[in-house]
């Protein structure tokens, strides 16, 4: 039987890493060590990130796991607005998760967005999540395959609407 991919998540590492100086730094260099390791030695992972690197290095990590033969596979999950997100923020430090600086917090949302829309442009195959409701949780909003969404469920959030890649022509 096949192993699953493994996981690799710097907020689980960091919390490895808790008692070190700037754990939380360490472990995001160790994550990207390891998703570059990953991708040298030809094995499946899995990533999970906030993707508001301003730099663009985690859509040159895909576009380097594209360029080496990887499926590439981008599961982007979305919030309704900023004030959502900072509300989750606000649960997750309270149940012992990590922070994020509330004056970051508008250029992380806004590169997030960015990023995503760059990065569904070029993935094999993309799936867009909107987590705004606690009622519907995870509600499918779309899948793209190729740079072209190939399908839509419902509307698209308004914040969102420009970040998809146009619709695939009908063959």
């Amino acid at each position: 039987m096949k192993s699953p991919p493994i996981f690799l998540n710097a907020d689980l590492l960091a919390l490895v890493l808790k008692d070190i100086p700037a754990a939380d730094v360490a472990a995001q260099k160790i994550a990207a060590t390891l998703q570059d390791h990953m991708i040298g030695q030809r094995k499946t992972f899995v990533m999970e990130t906030v993707f508001s690197d301003p730099n663009g290095a985690k859509i040159a990590l895909l576009k380097r796991a594209k360029a080496t033969g990887f499926h590439v596979v981008f599961v982007y999950v979305t919030l309704a607005d900023l004030m959502l997100a900072k509300a989750r923020i606000g649960h997750r430090v309270k149940t012992g998760g990590h922070s994020v600086d509330p004056n970051k917090l508008p250029r992380r949302w806004e590169k997030s967005h960015e990023n995503a829309h760059a990065t569904f442009a070029f993935v094999e195959d993309g799936i867009l999540f909107d987590n705004s409701s606690y009622s519907d949780p995870m509600r499918l909003i779309a899948i793209t395959h190729n740079g072209a969404t190939v399908a839509t469920f419902g509307p698209v959030p308004p914040h969102f609407a420009n970040s998809l890649p146009p619709v695939a022509a009908s063959t």
